[in-house]
């Protein structure tokens, strides 16, 4: 089992959360933009966040696999960078604040964003969110 660190480092970490939320969605404005009366549907079911909840992660990806003709499988990612700089609502974050990776599949995009803080809230030894305690 594994603690956390500090309070202050803590409110540091969930404060990067909070303004990477901020971010995406326009300070909560994409809510009012994405609708279906605007041409933008949008269904729960298409956040990586739904299947995470529902424990159906890696069958919803292999439902996303492209496949070839031949009926085989194609390579999943066809692209791969970093992105040094996130930015909206006014605000911003660097590679400073995290690490960036942007993957893209042949119709998905995944923007996969690990804190700087990550390594001194969590200690090495908390590989899961099973191995964190309350304490």
């Amino acid at each position: 089992q594994c603690t956390m660190t500090s309070s202050v480092l803590q409110e540091k970490h969930l404060g990067w959360s909070h303004k990477q939320g901020r971010i995406l969605t326009a300070n909560g404005k994409a809510v009012e933009y994405y609708t279906e009366q605007r041409g933008f549907p949008f269904q729960e079911e298409d956040l990586p966040h739904h299947h995470l909840e529902l424990g159906d992660t890696h069958k919803a990806f292999k439902s996303w696999l492209p496949i070839g003709d031949d009926g085989t499988s194609l390579s999943l990612i066809c692209g791969a960078w970093e992105r040094p700089l996130f930015e909206g609502a006014w605000e911003h974050s660097t590679k400073d604040d995290e690490a960036v990776f942007n993957v893209q599949t042949n119709s998905l995009f995944v923007d996969l964003r690990i804190p700087t803080t990550r390594s001194q809230v969590l200690p090495r030894n908390c590989t899961s969110l099973t191995s964190l305690t309350n304490d």
